[in-house]
């Protein structure tokens, strides 16, 4: 024999189910990101040593050679220390602005055009990062700062 369903539409009993495991599984993520955000950048200051060596020369007719990077090579070395810096200070700015936010220091309008301007100089530090680029002669570099490129456009 056949049994009947006395309720023709089932759905109006799994449908507000499914609702309030979404709303109830979104609450729990939501308090958990605002709790446990706990993110600083850390600036890694280390000074950098040089270690010269002593060497005793018994030879008169030696000959010295050192090595140096081509100016060109140390140009683009010095360009991407200024770009870290120019990035970790905007990383610092963001998290500033942000912080103030969370404690209602800023009203909603300050906030917005603080961010806006974020943005901008972020959009800025993708050209200046993309631009110029290192010397065509060492592939070890292109290699890089292709690989560079893609992580300031996924951040961006």
């Amino acid at each position: 024999m056949e049994t009947f369903n006395p309720d023709p539409k089932p759905g109006r009993i799994v449908l507000p189910l499914v609702l309030i495991g979404m709303i109830a599984t979104t609450y729990t993520f939501i308090n958990r990101v605002s709790t446990n955000n706990n993110l600083e950048i850390v600036v890694d200051e280390t000074p950098v040593e040089t270690v010269a060596e002593e060497t005793s020369t018994e030879d008169t007719t030696t000959t010295s050679t050192t090595t140096t990077l081509p100016d060109n090579y140390v140009a683009y070395l010095e360009e991407l220390t200024a770009e870290k810096i120019q990035a970790t200070e905007l990383g610092k700015d963001v998290l500033e602005a942000n912080d103030n936010w969370d404690n209602q220091s800023v009203t909603y309008q300050e906030a917005k055009d603080e961010f806006r301007a974020f943005i901008a100089t972020a959009e800025q530090f993708v050209i200046t990062v993309t631009d110029p680029g290192p010397p065509n002669e060492y592939a070890n570099l292109v290699t890089s700062h292709e690989e560079l490129k893609t992580l300031v456009n996924l951040v961006y």
